[in-house]
């Protein structure tokens, strides 16, 4: 009697076949998955291509090995698919006004044009753009500063003595403040108000003093002291005298003698 061993092999999408130990079959071909590669037929040990031949020596099941499709895009550009692991170059830098690239974001770290790029995951590159805030100030100095497109700004709040700081102003001579949204490169620059000292004198000896933005108006009023004997009249501004309750503009340092 002669005996012949038989084995089974089987895909997993197959049924069972049985063959003789030692039978030469042909790899069978690629089957489809929606977003996967099909990158082989493996019997558990190594992978085989559709068309290779391939002998039975046991009980054999070849299973589909498979490679999942991602896709990837570049802001303003149409999406690409491929698989996992491919490597990419980053692209080129794309163009706009007012402001400077910075690289390519995929959402975690951020990429100059022709860097390689390993794809393992759904991604999309954003454009980051950075934008110059710069500072004019006739009384202060204050260094260029770059910042994110689309960031609010930490605006300086210099102080100067004799002056009043009013703020900082666009182009546009809006004021902006710590909320305004920056998106293309800006020159602010600082507007400040002169300062003066308006001093109330009465026998040589100074009463009090206040302080008095340029092109303010005053109201003059009585002094709080009094002088045994006499009842106050009016201010003397050098030469010119100036009733109680009447308005003065103030324009530079002044003295008022009761």
């Amino acid at each position: 009697a002669k005996w012949v061993k038989l084995y089974t092999y089987k895909y997993d999408n197959t049924e069972y076949v049985n063959v003789e130990e030692g039978t030469k079959i042909t790899v069978g071909p690629a089957i489809e998955r929606t977003g996967y590669v099909f990158k082989g037929w493996s019997d558990g040990e190594n992978t085989y291509q559709p068309g290779e031949e391939y002998t039975i020596t046991k009980d054999t099941v070849f299973t589909a090995e498979w490679n999942p499709e991602y896709t990837y895009q570049f802001e303003g550009s149409e999406a690409k698919t491929v698989e996992n692991g491919t490597k990419i170059t980053i692209d080129d830098a794309p163009e706009a006004e007012g402001c400077t690239f910075a690289g390519w974001s995929d959402g975690t770290n951020t990429y100059q044009p022709g860097d390689e790029y390993e794809i393992t995951s759904d991604v999309e590159f954003t454009a980051v753009w950075n934008v110059t805030v710069t500072y004019v100030s006739e009384h202060t100095e204050h260094e260029e500063v770059t910042i994110e497109k689309g960031s609010t700004l930490d605006l300086p709040n210099p102080t100067v003595e004799g002056y009043d700081f009013d703020g900082w102003f666009n182009e546009g001579d809006e004021k902006v403040d710590s909320s305004y949204t920056v998106d293309a490169n800006i020159t602010l620059t600082a507007k400040w108000t002169k300062l003066w000292t308006v001093t109330y004198r009465s026998d040589g000896v100074e009463i009090y003093s206040e302080i008095v933005r340029d092109g303010e108006s005053i109201v003059l009023k009585a002094p709080s002291i009094e002088k045994t004997g006499y009842t106050f009249d009016r201010w003397l501004d050098g030469e010119v005298y100036k009733a109680v309750n009447s308005s003065i503009e103030i324009t530079a340092d002044i003295t008022l003698t009761a």
